[in-house]
């Protein structure tokens, strides 16, 4: 009795299990794991609170009926997975991995989290395409990364990653697009093998902790359209690695430790849009001896960076003077030149056939005459910043009305110079002449107590002048502790021609 009830029971499982199954399975090449696969995923990332969820769950194969929302099928198998800012929450699954035809997966902008290890499988041997970027994945990369051989982008951007590369990820020799940025935690130097990467167009480290000099192996990477590792810890000698990127387009290195001169091969790119040197401690001239002083015969076809539209090498060590080359960059929307150790006068008249927008060159040692003409030539101009150097002459009388900030505070201007551009020094709060810098007024006094002494032979018109420069003297400490003062104001200067800069680019 009791064998005749099990094998009754038995027989009613086996019908109610083939009628669930049944239910999963339909005549074209829908596979029931897949849709398992996925019920999964939305159950333990709160489908139900998704933004979009159009169709999920309505059928029992996702690649029948009416489509669901971000889920694209080709031949009867799921191929793709877009679900960009959806509002995904909790842990996801290693399901996703396990979809056999999967090519694409972008679950970018969700709030996902977990340890990122747990998440990436090496059966995904299809998958071209995985995007998990800003979301709240923790942990170290994981050395399976190696084992997704048919990647082309692989985007971990803004995560929690608390680890070093692994030398794995030099395995990926299909991948495209390679974005580890904004993980802080992401330590250590780039792999030396990254060279091996031979198909890859697009690097992106920038806002880590990734630290230890630029791999030399770059320069093994011919694809490389944009190298982006601004902010983060990257010291020691830029490599010369530019020579073989003629398709490199935005170079970004600023906001880190990197010493030394820049590579001569950076003038030489055919096709750059943007260079961002800014904010690390290169010095010497900004264009070597070699590429520039001793071929300039040759400089139109040594240096002819016409595409460049941005080139910001300020806040460095830079000496010597501007180099008259700039002015071959016809396409130059934004120059950033301030707090160098730059000499000489600005080369305004070569700079006159620019389309710039934006030019700051402040905190330098620059002299000369203001460079007037191209205030009134440049028609796109909006924002000049020439203060803190020792300009002395040629201040214009009336600024063009596209002009909106202009700062030439802290220079050598005589007081005649800032009384014929009176109308326009205070026309606005970004409008700034004066006050003087305090070295050129002791220097100003001491030439004209000179030349007073020389013209009077009495002991008394010279004891005069000398008092008159003791007085002197006292004013230029008085403008000096002003300096001090104004220095508040000059950071707001920085930051409104940065938002200039910003709007107008």
């Amino acid at each position: 009795m009791m064998l005749r009830m099990r094998g009754c029971c038995g027989a009613v499982i086996n019908v109610v299990l083939a009628f669930i199954v049944s239910l999963f399975v339909s005549s074209s090449h829908a596979h029931t794991s897949e849709y398992f696969s996925l019920l999964q995923a939305y159950s333990s990332s709160n489908g139900y609170a998704w933004s979009r969820q159009e169709n999920w769950l309505s059928n029992s194969d996702p690649c029948t009926g009416p489509a669901w929302y971000g889920v694209t099928c080709e031949g009867g198998y799921v191929t793709s997975i877009n679900l960009d800012n959806v509002g995904m929450t909790g842990n996801l699954p290693d399901t996703f991995f396990s979809l056999p035809q999967l090519r694409s997966l972008i679950l970018s902008n969700n709030r996902l989290n977990g340890a990122i290890t747990s998440i990436i499988s090496i059966r995904a041997d299809t998958l071209q395409h995985l995007d998990l970027s800003n979301n709240e994945f923790n942990g170290a990369l994981p050395t399976a990364l190696g084992q997704l051989t048919s990647l082309r982008t692989l985007h971990l951007n803004n995560l929690k990653i608390s680890s070093t590369i692994p030398m794995d990820i030099c395995r990926l020799v299909n991948v495209q697009s390679l974005g580890l940025s904004g993980n802080r935690r992401l330590s250590g130097p780039v792999p030396s093998c990254i060279g091996q990467l031979t198909s890859l167009q697009i690097l992106s480290l920038f806002n880590s902790s990734l630290a230890g000099p630029l791999p030399s192996s770059l320069a093994s990477i011919t694809t490389l359209t944009t190298l982006d590792v601004g902010s983060s810890g990257f010291n020691g000698f830029i490599p010369d690695i530019f020579t073989t990127k003629p398709n490199l387009a935005y170079i970004r290195l600023g906001w880190n430790n990197f010493t030394g001169a820049i590579p001569a091969s950076l003038w030489q790119l055919s096709s750059p849009l943007e260079i961002d040197f800014s904010n690390n401690r290169l010095n010497g001239d900004i264009i070597s001896p070699d590429s520039y002083a001793a071929k300039r015969s040759t400089l139109a076809t040594t240096i002819n960076l016409g595409s460049l539209t941005i080139l910001d090498l300020s806040h460095n060590k830079f000496s010597g003077s501007i180099p008259s080359a700039f002015g071959t960059f016809v396409n130059l929307q934004t120059l950033k030149l301030d707090y160098n150790k730059l000499v000489g006068s600005i080369p305004a008249s070569d700079f006159v056939g620019m389309r710039l927008q934006a030019f700051s060159a402040s905190h330098n040692r620059l002299d000369g005459p203001f460079p007037s003409v191209m205030v009134t030539s440049i028609a796109s101009l909006v924002s000049m910043d020439v203060s803190y150097n020792h300009l002395s002459s040629n201040l214009i009388s009336t600024l063009p009305s596209n002009i909106i900030v202009m700062h030439v505070e802290q220079n050598c201007f005589m007081s005649s110079s800032l009384s014929s551009a009176s109308s326009w020094c205070d026309r606005s709060s970004s409008m700034v002449c004066a006050p003087q810098n305090a070295s050129c007024i002791s220097s100003l006094s001491s030439q004209t107590s000179s030349s007073s002494a020389s013209s009077s032979s009495s002991s008394s018109a010279a004891a005069s002048s000398s008092s008159s420069l003791s007085s002197s003297s006292s004013m230029s400490t008085t403008t000096s502790s002003d300096l001090t003062t104004s220095s508040s104001s000059v950071a707001h200067t920085t930051s409104s021609s940065s938002d200039v800069t910003t709007t107008t680019t």
